[in-house]
């Protein structure tokens, strides 16, 4: 009898080591499927994001004495990190900034800035970029005259920023879009991009702001 005491007491202790297993097993397993959830929730309640970088940082100028006017030339990258969907940048405006004055004013920007130009819209399809190449020509009235001075005698500013204020919304939001403004800089301004002032400048990521206002 003792004999099949001990048996039956070494066969319990393999029962409990297995149920121990399991329940061993079990949490583990519970861990990983709330951390893939809330992983998933992450990612589908994460906020959409458009970055934007000025290339090499900075934007060049040419003058045309004939119409004694100014282009300016820019490049702007657009990344999508979304999985999801394709992003849209709608309805924006451009404004410059020089280094005494803010960009980040709450006031009408218009108003305090050295130039206002208008830029088109900018579409990224989800996980990619998308190169937008920007062509502005400026006189002594839409600029601010002692800064178009600057550019019209092949001159360079730096400290510069670019705002950018539009709509952001997605295919996911089509019917709402975000007020988002972006804030590049600091950009050099003026000459070619062969100058050398314009060799190995890095890409510049711009700040993003988004004002919490949805549109309908």
């Amino acid at each position: 009898m003792a004999a099949v005491g001990g048996v039956d007491g070494a066969k319990s202790a393999s029962f409990r080591w297995l149920d121990a297993a399991r329940y061993a097993v079990a949490a583990v397993m519970t861990v990983l499927i709330i951390a893939v959830i809330a992983k998933a929730i992450k990612v589908v309640l994460r906020p959409d994001s458009l970055y934007l970088f000025v290339m090499g940082g900075s934007m060049s100028s040419t003058t045309d004495v004939t119409t004694a006017t100014v282009a300016l030339d820019l490049q702007l990258r657009g990344q999508n990190p979304s999985g999801r969907v394709r992003m849209y940048y709608t309805n924006v405006s451009a404004y410059l900034f020089d280094n005494s004055t803010s960009a980040w004013t709450k006031d009408d920007p218009g108003v305090s800035c050295m130039a206002l130009v208008e830029l088109h819209d900018i579409t990224v399809p989800q996980q990619q970029t998308e190169d937008a190449f920007l062509h502005w020509v400026v006189d002594n009235v839409s600029m601010a005259s002692n800064y178009f001075d600057i550019l019209y005698k092949n001159g360079s500013i730096n400290d510069v920023t670019l705002r950018l204020d539009g709509l952001l919304f997605t295919e996911f939001r089509a019917n709402r879009s975000c007020q988002t403004s972006y804030f590049c800089g600091p950009l050099l301004i003026g000459g070619g991009p062969g100058n050398e002032a314009f060799l190995n400048r890095d890409n510049v990521l711009c700040k993003e702001q988004q004002r919490g206002q949805l549109v309908q």
